[in-house]
């Protein structure tokens, strides 16, 4: 089944777990679809304000009720998992949770492994850049861009990246995974904001759990690039030409 506004969607476990991009865009005939497929929840990767900047129609706001799922850490217990309903009302029992992987958790650790002297440099550059998006209202623009390099390491890149997720978001990946386990909420479709980052290790993890082979689970991910050939120029773009990064800075990122 293809899908005109929603870019990267395929199954993982066929007829209980799909994924994708940001399901914001998707168009009343694709909510069709999805409704076809059964989808009773969304498993959404993004951070709460990436989820709330999002100025396009989210059709599915209409069927799925949106719920923010908080983490507690209590190691060496398992997290502990607090759900807050954004509002109410008859949903169909379908549900669209929000999950954050860059949560402060990821970033606290992030920033844990970075040398003293680049811990001061990395929160004052924060700080800095927090004070000129307030001041200028440009939603987090400013520091986005101070936040790259402290999430893309200089000598690893994006590997890196997905190693951090796994390490400091821990409590997120356990939440994730728990929901998308309970029978009652398949089919499900776990999402990001392009389908191909955080959706993918969310898709990596329950494919080794069901014994998948690596080869196939790398060829997996690797169909990414082919869905979101557009989409991958804008990353590109962001991480580079957007913020005047250059390329071999960040190795892996095109591997």
């Amino acid at each position: 089944m293809e899908f005109q506004s929603l870019p990267n969607f395929r199954a993982v476990v066929a007829g209980k777990l799909y994924r994708s991009s940001t399901v914001d865009n998707v168009t009343p005939d694709d909510v069709e679809k999805l409704s076809n497929l059964g989808i009773k929840t969304i498993v959404d990767l993004r951070s709460v304000e990436e989820f709330n900047e999002s100025s396009a129609p989210r059709l599915m706001d209409n069927t799925f009720q949106v719920v923010r799922v908080e983490v507690q850490d209590r190691k060496p217990q398992p997290p502990e998992l607090r759900f807050s309903v954004k509002e109410t009302g008859s949903y169909q029992d379908k549900r669209h949770y929000i999950v954050s992987c860059y949560n402060r958790h990821f970033f606290t650790g992030v920033l844990q492994r970075k040398p003293w002297y680049l811990k001061i440099y990395i929160i004052l550059t924060m700080i800095l850049a927090w004070l000129v998006d307030t001041a200028l209202r440009t939603k987090m623009k400013y520091l986005k861009k101070a936040i790259v390099p402290i999430v893309l390491s200089k000598d690893q890149g994006i590997l890196q990246w997905y190693k951090d997720m796994v390490d400091f978001s821990t409590g997120s990946m356990f939440a994730a995974l728990k929901i998308l386990s309970d029978p009652q909420n398949q089919p499900a479709l776990v999402s990001c904001k392009y389908g191909k980052d955080r959706t993918a290790i969310i898709a990596a993890l329950v494919q080794g759990i069901l014994g998948r082979k690596k080869a196939d689970i790398i060829e997996d991910y690797h169909k990414s690039e082919v869905w979101l050939c557009g989409i991958l120029l804008a990353v590109h773009w962001f991480l580079h030409g957007g913020f005047g990064r250059d390329e071999g800075k960040y190795a892996g990122i095109t591997d």
